[in-house]
């Protein structure tokens, strides 16, 4: 049932990462209420789903990143659904302890 709910999450994610959407929105499609969902998302992966869903785009643009030396980084935050470059900026920076620019040089050596 646990994995059931992963791949329901991970499926809509998968569809919708680069949209705007809420809890309540995810809570209904899943027919939970917005308390439960948190609640339940919280028991089953250990962590947020605002959490999970940060790392599901810097993923994404981890995988633009390798993709394309070229792509601009307003590009890759926009792809992989952030709203804008500072907040992919600050999220990236938390998870991965460098900015997408350092990484790319990284990636390049």
């Amino acid at each position: 049932n646990e994995s059931k709910f992963l791949d329901t999450i991970n499926g809509y994610l998968e569809t919708h990462y680069a949209d705007d959407f809420s809890l309540t929105d995810i809570a209904d499609y899943l027919n939970y209420t917005k308390s439960y969902f948190c609640r339940y998302f919280k028991r089953v992966v250990g962590i947020t789903f605002w959490e999970y869903y940060t790392l599901f785009r810097l993923e994404k643009a981890v995988v633009l990143i390798h993709a394309s030396s070229k792509d601009t980084f307003t590009f890759i935050a926009h792809k992989s659904g952030f709203n804008n470059v500072r907040s992919f900026y600050e999220a990236f920076r938390g998870y991965y302890h460098c900015t997408p620019r350092e990484y790319r040089k990284m990636l390049l050596k």
